[in-house]
């Protein structure tokens, strides 16, 4: 059983990914899960993992069946900014950078 942990913000925005995804029966999507490079990249692609489950569970709570949907973790491996982690020199990143390496994206994969 996945633990849905999702925040009400989180939430709103969820909703309007079934709000649409009801308008388009047919349509399918995959969910990309990321986080910072802060933390253990093993324990960040657990992190990631349980992440695309949460949002998947929510979505499917909400009526929309598990052939429409599917999703991944990958950690810290597709930064959107590449921050200073493990050693390696890429960019010194502020709290508010790293939030945005914090994401879930949708990809349609069918209409």
């Amino acid at each position: 059983m996945i633990i849905i942990n999702i925040k009400t913000e989180v939430a709103i925005e969820l909703d309007k990914i079934v709000k649409i995804m009801n308008e388009y029966p047919k349509m399918g999507v995959f969910v990309g899960a990321y986080t910072d490079c802060q933390g253990s990249s093993d324990y960040n692609m657990t992190l990631s993992e349980n992440r695309a489950k949460s949002v998947i569970a929510y979505i499917m709570s909400k009526g929309i069946t598990s052939n429409r949907i599917s999703g991944r973790g990958y950690g810290e491996l597709k930064q959107a900014i590449k921050c200073e982690c493990d050693g390696d020199i890429k960019l010194p990143c502020t709290n508010e950078m790293q939030i945005l390496n914090r994401r879930v994206e949708f990809t349609i994969v069918k209409m």
